[in-house]
């Protein structure tokens, strides 16, 4: 390695550790080098931009150039920042019907078998590679009208045109991650991967347990994702980029921006290129609508419901929540219902909704839900909205319980507000978040097949009254504590984004056993070899005439 990039590198570090004392340090280092930073976001998943856009909103106000690459129907995404500059990368608008047709797909086949859901991911990945490749290419390159080349990209691990694009051209690149256990080199044998295997770890796990979900899960899921390989090695070769099958190729030579804390995420070694950047969530948020204030006025048991903005809910999905929160209304356990529909037009839902209540002589009463009267308020205790101002509601203090399809930012708002979750997953990641808000106690997690069930019944008593309920409570009041330290890491995000423009910086983050064998970083041959001499002494041992 040549004496001079140490230098530059002990420089650089030196600047950094003088910056946390004196700031004035690093206003200095970023006027003098102002780093051209392009992001790079998938279509249709705002809540895979929020983070990175934190992040570059921290980067700008240290005078940096930061360019968000996004179809243009998401340039609005990033309306709070008018020093960014934006680049078209589609004119394409999905139309709500379009979307809706993909994640239905979606959900059933997560419903299937979860475990093979990887195979649509790599459909949405590596359609219209090939244009996505170049285009970002040129635009690292410095080959549009954008101007010169890029110094640092940023993606989201969705948009692997953008991720191969940068280390072809040998750009440092920062990619968000969902969760460590998106990153294959950060897994651990110990520990299940995105998708829930029924257990937070395998500390406690039999055998056979063990077994199933370390070597069969992963067989059936190869088995099923063939064509998905094929297409994705198609694509590949389509672009001229040598062909690769796992879907984090590149990350061990990148940044990965983990929008978490390891509290959560399941504590695991990791690599010096892993980082927690926390969930980067603003200090301030949308206020309540004046509908939403005066809804929430003079109730005090309200629950909060929504499923992210780009999940389905189904009519009969709908009719059995609604069961579920009749009875629970019924039961004394909430007073009040709000619903943000987001992703799921109202248009899909029943006009109305037949349910039969128990009254308290035992008498069974027909109740009817009118959907209109949802939506206009007329409704006894559910409102319905198409979108709310979640971190508003979240925080309101007649709020107290979120049934949330657990997305990771739907965790992060709900962790900061203290708001216990009752988890009904859909698909992806989701079921694996559920699973740890589950499991460390955070809340309770409910498959979709149980919602208007006694087991939804039962849920909903656990986590509104006594023992579990004090006990939900107060977990989540723990990880509000943690998760706000979290959150206070924005700055070490910006900090890493310009470490990484430093030329070479990013490769001395990355461990020599990446480069070496397996059998050389275990040092399996050495061992081989002891336990080889040794059976050779035994047995040579063996053959000595024994002396009486």
């Amino acid at each position: 390695m040549k004496l001079s990039f140490s230098i530059s590198t002990i420089a650089v570090a030196a600047v950094y550790a003088a910056a946390s004392l004196y700031p004035s340090a690093a206003a200095a280092y970023n006027a003098s080098a102002p780093l051209r930073i392009l992001l790079n976001t998938p279509p249709a998943t705002q809540s895979h931009s929020m983070y990175m856009l934190a992040v570059c909103r921290e980067l700008i106000a240290r005078g940096h150039d930061v360019y968000f690459a996004t179809p243009k129907v998401q340039h609005k995404w990033a309306a709070d920042q008018p020093k960014i500059k934006l680049i078209n990368t589609s004119d394409k608008t999905w139309t709500r019907e379009e979307l809706t047709k993909i994640i239905l797909e979606f959900a059933e086949v997560n419903e299937k078998n979860p475990h093979s859901a990887d195979k649509l991911v790599r459909y949405m990945m590596f359609t219209d590679y090939a244009a996505q490749y170049k285009l970002m290419y040129d635009i690292i390159a410095g080959r549009t009208e954008h101007g010169g080349p890029m110094d640092v990209v940023m993606c989201d691990f969705f948009v692997r045109g953008c991720i191969d694009a940068a280390h072809a051209l040998d750009v440092p690149c920062v990619i968000r991650a969902t969760s460590t256990s998106t990153d294959e080199t950060s897994r651990q044998p110990y520990l299940p991967g995105v998708v829930d295997t029924g257990v937070l770890t395998y500390e406690h796990a039999s055998f056979w347990k063990r077994f199933h979900d370390t070597v069969i899960i992963p067989a059936m899921a190869a088995y099923e994702q063939r064509a998905s390989v094929q297409f994705q090695w198609d694509a590949l070769e389509q672009a001229g980029v040598e062909p690769y099958i796992g879907l984090s190729h590149q990350f061990d030579k990148s940044l990965l921006f983990v929008p978490s804390f390891p509290e959560y995420d399941q504590a695991r070694p990791l690599r010096p290129n892993v980082i927690y950047i926390g969930p980067t969530l603003s200090a301030t948020y949308p206020p309540l609508t004046p509908e939403l204030e005066a809804y929430l006025h003079g109730r005090k048991e309200v629950v909060y419901v929504a499923f992210g903005t780009v999940t389905v809910i189904t009519a009969d999905k709908f009719k059995a929540m609604v069961h579920s929160l009749a009875n629970a209304y019924r039961a004394g356990l909430i007073d009040g219902v709000v619903w943000a529909l987001a992703g799921t037009s109202a248009d899909a839902l029943p006009a109305s909704i037949e349910d039969v209540a128990v009254n308290a002589a035992g008498i069974a009463v027909e109740e009817t839900h009118v959907v209109s009267e949802m939506q206009s308020g007329a409704h006894p205790f559910i409102r319905l909205v198409d979108i709310a101002p979640q971190r508003a509601v979240l925080n309101h203090p007649a709020v107290k319980l979120f049934i949330s399809h657990c997305g990771s930012a739907s965790v992060s708002e709900a962790v900061d507000a203290g708001t216990p979750i009752l988890a009904v997953p859909g698909f992806g990641d989701q079921s694996g978040n559920a699973r740890k808000i589950d499991g460390l106690g955070a809340g309770i997690y409910v498959l979709w097949r149980d919602v208007g069930t006694a087991i939804m019944d039962a849920a909903f008593r656990r986590i509104r009254e006594g023992a579990d309920a004090a006990g939900i409570a107060a977990t989540m009041a723990n990880f509000q504590r943690i998760i706000r330290v979290y959150n206070r890491r924005l700055p070490y995000a910006a900090d890493m984004v310009e470490l990484a423009a430093v030329p070479g910086a990013l490769k001395l983050l990355v461990p020599a056993g990446t480069r070496m064998p397996w059998w050389k970083v275990s040092n399996a041959d050495i061992w081989l070899t002891v336990a080889l001499v040794c059976m050779a002494g035994l047995a040579a041992m063996a053959t000595l005439p024994i002396v009486t």
